[in-house]
C-alpha cells in the first residue's frame, strides 16, 4: 500500500505541473513521490491516465486535475475507478438535454459540477482545459476572431442557456 505522504507528494507535483503547463520526466515524479520508476510507470497508465499523458518521453499533468480534490486522487490510487465519465451529449434542433446519471453518494459533486456553470473562473478553466482550438473547430469559427472574442462568446452563451437546475 502506498503511503498517504507519498501520495500527497504526488497530488502536490502534479497540480504544480498542470497550473505551470510543463513536462516532466518519469524520474522526477518517482523521486518525488519516492515510488520505484516501474511503479511510477504503472501507477500513470493504470490509474491516472484521466489526468497524466505521455509525448514523447515527457509526461503532462492535464488541466482537469485543477478540478480534483485530493481525496478523491487518493481514492483513484487504492481503487482502480475513473474520475471522470464519458457523456453522450444528444442534441436536438430546439433543446439541449444533458443526464446525468450518478449514485447518490457522488450527489455532491454533480451540485458542485452545476454550480460551477454560473461562475466566470469555473467556466475559463473549462475553456483551457478544451483548448480554444477545439472550441473554434467544434463551432466552425473563422481563424481570424480573436481568443477573447471566443471567450467572450461562450461566456455570452453561458451566460443565455443556463438558467438553474
Amino acid at each position: 500500500m502506498r503511503e498517504p505522504s507519498s501520495i500527497k507528494r504526488a497530488f502536490d507535483f502534479l497540480i504544480e505541473h498542470a497550473q505551470e503547463k510543463i513536462s516532466f520526466p518519469i524520474e522526477q515524479l518517482s523521486a518525488e513521490t519516492e515510488w520505484a520508476i516501474a511503479e511510477t510507470q504503472e501507477i500513470i497508465s493504470d490509474r491516472l491516465s484521466d489526468l497524466v499523458y505521455e509525448e514523447g518521453e515527457r509526461y503532462f499533468a492535464k488541466p482537469e486535475i485543477l478540478r480534483v480534490r485530493l481525496d478523491d486522487f487518493k481514492e483513484l490510487l487504492h481503487q482502480k475507478k475513473r474520475l471522470f465519465t464519458d457523456y453522450v451529449l444528444e442534441v436536438s434542433s430546439s433543446i439541449l438535454i444533458y443526464e446525468f446519471f450518478m449514485p447518490l453518494s457522488r450527489e455532491e459533486r454533480l451540485r458542485e459540477a452545476l454550480d460551477n456553470l454560473f461562475y466566470r473562473d469555473t467556466i475559463e478553466q473549462r475553456i483551457q482545459e478544451i483548448g480554444i482550438s477545439r472550441i473554434r473547430n467544434g463551432l466552425k469559427l473563422p481563424s481570424d476572431i480573436s481568443e477573447d472574442k471566443i471567450r467572450q462568446l461562450v461566456f455570452d452563451f453561458m451566460e443565455s442557456t443556463i438558467g438553474g437546475y
